[in-house]
């Protein structure tokens, strides 16, 4: 959060957390960390704006390559 705030991206409804992923910038590579969305909020467009940003903002921070891990055990959803 000191050094790279603009990094921890959010979505809210209201006052409630509904999404959030968090950026990292090593100097060499972009990284993208915990991509979350609320169940309830699934399918409303939320993840593909947060990347979207996140990948804007590592662009402007001189990100030219962006990773992603994404864990099996997660149970991630189809994106």
């Amino acid at each position: 959060m000191e050094r790279d705030p603009e990094l921890l991206l959010v979505a809210t409804d209201g006052s409630k957390l509904v999404a959030s992923l968090i950026g990292g910038w090593d100097g060499w590579r972009g990284n993208m960390y915990r991509l979350a969305v609320d169940p309830q909020y699934r399918r409303m467009g939320l993840a593909l704006r947060l990347v979207g940003d996140a990948e804007i903002r590592l662009r402007k921070v001189g990100a030219e390559r962006i990773t992603s891990l994404v864990l099996n055990e997660e149970g991630a959803v189809a994106f």
